[in-house]
């Protein structure tokens, strides 16, 4: 058999949060459970081989396209099909469906000592066959075929595809020798508008000077002001043309475009600008930020990112509640960058401030994550307050910001505010039809919420939340699981080494909780094992024993115990270990016989 590593969890079933909100509970301790591990027979290549060698034409085809999904899967032994596959195409007429496959399976094999024998079928299979298999003899630079590609570009009897194929081949190969027919295509009018697309990025391929000037002429000509797509069509390749040259001239064209009333184009500019000049860009970021365009937006600011001053810092803060994620969320990351420097700092915190003090909810939340990055202690009072904000994106992100600035002078806000939660979250009827018609509210994003409060005070050892802690242990549903978890875990800090009374059993009791009606919920029962292991619950050990024994290595509920007896008694803690399981699936397998 060989072996595959599929996959390794690391921190089990997370809360479903934003990527940045991180929770403490599954940093501290972490768990690794059994590791699954893919095997494959050794046997499958050959087998696959055979049966491309039969007589059965769908048996034939079946068998090369399974040896190209195999490969791209990361199935071992793949490669040592080329041959076969290569044979089978250099022998007897296939049928268009099998030669298809067969070719397919070669690319995909990246074979390319097969790249004469594709080539030579290129002239009798049709376009399907020439639609796969020129592009892969272009990346290639599969010289035969510049002739071919050069004498069917400028000949318009020919399919839109065929010719497509022999521009991007050409482009590919950069082919000083086609660059006028690729003119005179991108010029024509009469030419269907991805040709003259195609062969503007062909063009701009090549870096020679001279094509500024026919860029130029293209962008200001009469087809760029004739009809809408007429000159769409006419800006667009005049930006493409421009993909390698970099002149005064290539420049002053390609501001002009930037500010184009078409984003496509607008948006192509910009790009190049940024790769060869984003300095240039700078005075017009001001109307640039304000594009419609999403794609314009962030490329301004990927330019002001270039350029780290002062006076950037205003522009990118007004991004922080753009209604595109990627946007907001690069501005965030491109000021906490800027702040890195010293000069910068003060700067980006009062754009920071500033932001903190908005009403959109999408450049609250940019802030909140931009404070907490920055571990920006001003802003701490003007999180608390936001905690009780409407939208989960914010009332969240506010509570993780305050468990990662971990101002004890917060504390007794956040938690008086948990406490005010409590008795709306314990009074809901979340599996009401009702509540399910209401759609998703405010109250529904409060647990989540809390699990970042519980954490700050189990982490800082916060005495004074014990009480309401100890409220969220009952197995109560509408308290959420997430809330409840982190309560539990951070108990086991608040009491580390020396458990209270009654606490143990109370946790072993939500450990052993399977009821085949409602049984406890497994990220509570894992953190009830924790807990127990940090107060060092004898009271416990009985479960833990039990448990760790019926669930083993393979769940973290399992490895919970196995921690928490390590913890308590110095039991040894098993390494995970690792099962295999046979990749299964396939359309022809080998088959074992039985003793």
């Amino acid at each position: 058999m060989l072996v595959l590593v599929a996959g390794l969890c690391l921190h089990g079933n997370r809360p479903a949060v934003a990527e940045e909100l991180d929770s403490l509970r599954f940093q501290d301790p972490v768990l690794v459970v059994t590791r699954r591990v893919e095997v494959y027979d050794q046997g499958l290549a050959e087998l696959w081989l055979q049966a491309l060698n039969s007589d059965e034409v769908d048996l034939q085809r079946q068998a090369a396209d399974t040896i190209a999904m195999a490969h791209q899967r990361g199935v071992p032994g793949m490669n040592g099909t080329r041959d076969g596959l290569l044979d089978k195409l250099r022998g007897q007429p296939l049928h268009p469906l099998v030669q298809l496959a067969v070719a397919r399976a070669l690319l995909v094999l990246d074979a390319r000592q097969a790249a004469p024998a594709l080539a030579e079928r290129l002239e009798t299979s049709g376009l399907d066959y020439a639609l796969i298999v020129e592009p892969y003899l272009a990346r290639w630079q599969y010289e035969p075929l510049r002739d071919v590609w050069r004498k069917r570009l400028p000949d318009t009897r020919l399919a839109v595809p065929s010719r497509l194929l022999a521009i991007q081949g050409l482009g590919e190969l950069r082919d000083d020798g086609a660059v006028d027919d690729l003119r005179r295509i991108v010029v024509n009018r009469l030419e269907p508008a991805g040709l003259r697309l195609a062969a503007a990025r062909a063009i701009g391929r090549f870096e020679r000077e001279e094509l500024a000037e026919a860029a130029e002429q293209l962008a200001d000509g009469p087809g760029a002001k004739a009809a809408e797509v007429e000159g769409l069509v006419s800006r667009l390749s005049a930006v493409a043309m421009l993909s390698s040259i970099d002149t005064p001239a290539s420049r002053g064209l390609l501001l002009r475009l930037a500010e184009d009333t078409r984003p496509a184009v607008a948006g192509a500019a910009l790009e190049r600008l940024l790769a060869v000049a984003p300095a240039d860009v700078l005075p017009l970021a001001d109307r640039l930020l304000v594009n419609p365009d999403s794609k314009v937006r962030l490329l301004t600011a990927q330019t002001l990112a270039t350029q780290p001053a002062a006076e950037q810092v205003p522009g990118l803060a007004g991004l922080l509640p753009d209604p595109h994620p990627d946007v907001r969320t690069f501005a965030r990351q491109a000021l906490k960058e800027f702040a890195q420097r010293a000069e910068l700092d003060a700067p980006v915190r009062q754009a920071l401030d500033k932001a903190l003090q908005g009403e959109d909810w999408r450049g609250l939340e940019q802030a909140s994550l931009l404070a907490a990055e920055l571990r920006h202690a001003p802003a701490a009072g003007r999180l608390v307050q936001l905690l009780e904000h409407s939208r989960p994106e914010v009332l969240q992100t506010a509570a993780w910001a305050l468990r990662v600035l971990a101002i004890p002078d917060t504390f007794p806000d956040m938690l008086a505010y948990a406490r005010r939660q409590f008795p709306l979250l314990d009074q809901r009827d979340f599996q009401s039809p009702e509540a399910e018609l209401t759609g998703p509210n405010r109250l529904e994003a409060v647990p989540v919420q809390l699990a970042h409060v519980f954490e700050c005070f189990g982490a800082n050892r916060y005495q004074e939340c014990e009480p309401l802690l100890r409220d969220f242990v009952p197995k109560k549903f509408q308290l959420g699981h997430d809330a409840r978890s982190a309560a539990i875990w951070s108990l086991g800090w608040l009491h580390e080494d020396a458990a209270p009374p009654g606490l143990a059993e109370q946790l072993a009791e939500r450990l052993a909780d399977l009821s085949p009606v409602e049984s406890e919920d497994d990220q509570v029962r894992r953190f009830s094992a924790i807990t127990l292991g940090r107060m060092k619950g004898e009271p416990g050990v009985e479960t833990l024993t039990t448990f760790r024994k019926m669930e083993g290595n393979g769940t973290y509920v399992g490895r919970a115990c196995g921690w928490a007896l390590h913890r308590i008694q110095g039991v040894p803690l098993d390494e995970p270990g690792e099962f295999q399981t046979v990749r299964k699936g396939w359309f022809l397998e080998p088959l074992k016989l039985l003793p």
